[in-house]
């Protein structure tokens, strides 16, 4: 369920839940930060905490949307870790899709990175890099499981319906994303995710 209070920073790489600041302590210099640019009072942060998929997320007050923050988002960042931001989107909701028959191997005796899959598929699959993710895709399964296997499915969470419905679109379109001429041999089809 969206939250129009709630405002989601992506960073790479994820922040490791032992780096995590004091929750309070960003706060109060975010807060202090915002009051510096003398931004009216009710443009205030009420909390700071962390998806399951390591985003940050900043609650906001009442009175105070999200967008009002966005503008802040690098600043943001900079008082929580110095990695890298990816996007700074509000709370709304997002868009599951499940990507078949992914190798597991890149040979016999390295097994395939979720990193490598990701940046296969951002250099071979043109519309995939242009679709806002949520996260970094994931395996559908763990490591273990994953690599038991010659072929598996991967996890995107997507920002929006319109790229969730333009990866499932029928495969006979030319601008449909799959990956049956990938060099990764992927025969596979974008499946939405209930």
């Amino acid at each position: 369920m969206a939250d129009l209070q709630c405002l989601i920073i992506q960073v790479s790489p994820p922040i490791a839940a032992t780096e995590r600041p004091n929750g309070i302590d960003v706060r109060n210099r975010i807060n202090s930060m915002l009051d510096k640019k003398q931004i009216p009072q009710y443009f205030q942060v009420m909390a700071i905490g962390y998806s399951v998929a390591s985003n940050i997320k900043i609650s906001t007050t009442q009175a105070c949307q999200v967008s009002d923050l966005m503008a802040f988002g690098e600043e943001i960042v900079a008082l929580v870790t110095t990695n890298r931001v990816i996007s700074v989107l509000p709370d709304k909701d997002h868009y599951r899709i499940k990507i078949n028959r992914i190798p597991t191997w890149y040979n016999l005796d390295h097994p395939m990175t979720i990193g490598q899959i990701h940046q296969e598929l951002t250099v071979y699959i043109q519309e995939y890099d242009k679709m806002k993710k949520w996260r970094p895709p994931k395996w559908l399964g763990s490591d273990e499981l994953v690599q038991s296997k010659q072929y598996t499915s991967i996890i995107v969470d997507l920002t929006s319906e319109r790229d969730r419905d333009y990866s499932t679109s029928e495969p006979s379109k030319s601008s449909t994303l799959t990956a049956q001429s990938h060099p990764m041999k992927t025969g596979h089809r974008y499946i939405p995710m209930q």
